[in-house]
């Protein structure tokens, strides 16, 4: 997950990126109740919905399991 998330990786987002959308967000008469910023937020949605709820638990405790501090 470090790696994955270290600047420049692809789960990572500028805070220009962020702040952009909470701009976005805070100027409109109708804000939507969640905003999704940057690839990873919007593609996780898909692959949660077409993966198992035990696949995932598996291997979130393989992640948790592994933590390396």
């Amino acid at each position: 997950m470090r790696a994955f998330l270290k600047p420049g990786g692809l789960g990572v987002l500028t805070a220009g990126k962020v702040a952009g959308v909470i701009v976005k967000a805070a100027s409109v008469k109708r804000p939507r109740s969640r905003y999704r910023v940057g690839l990873v937020a919007n593609l996780g949605p898909i692959g949660r919905a077409l993966t198992a709820d035990r696949l995932v638990d598996f291997i979130t405790m393989q992640e948790v399991s592994n933590k390396k501090d």
